[in-house]
């Protein structure tokens, strides 16, 4: 949350994380001072997002996606099947 601080708040900037600093609560949080965030996600990470498993994917082959998102819409989760399953979140781009 620190490294955010100098960031001005309201004012249409985005955050792109690696998966070693994108966390949903500290997602929700920069959003609420008005920064959009996005990033790739551990696994551990994603609190029981109804997402279908990486098995169901690899099945459906190279390129298959899962999209959900929070009921009011300001955080989204996408998992998607590339080379190795990838898991993203996002404030700033939502369906």
């Amino acid at each position: 949350m620190k490294l955010c601080e100098m960031v001005p708040k309201h004012r249409n900037f985005k955050i792109f994380f690696d998966n070693y600093f994108t966390h949903l609560d500290l997602q929700l949080r920069l959003l609420k001072k008005g920064i959009h965030t996005i990033g790739t996600i551990r696994r551990n990470r994603l609190k029981n997002a109804p997402l279908k498993t990486e098995k169901e994917l690899k099945r459906a082959g190279w390129g298959a996606f899962h999209v959900c998102t929070t009921a009011e819409n300001n955080l989204c989760i996408v998992r998607w099947h590339d080379s190795a399953v990838v898991d993203l979140s996002s404030t700033y781009v939502c369906t």
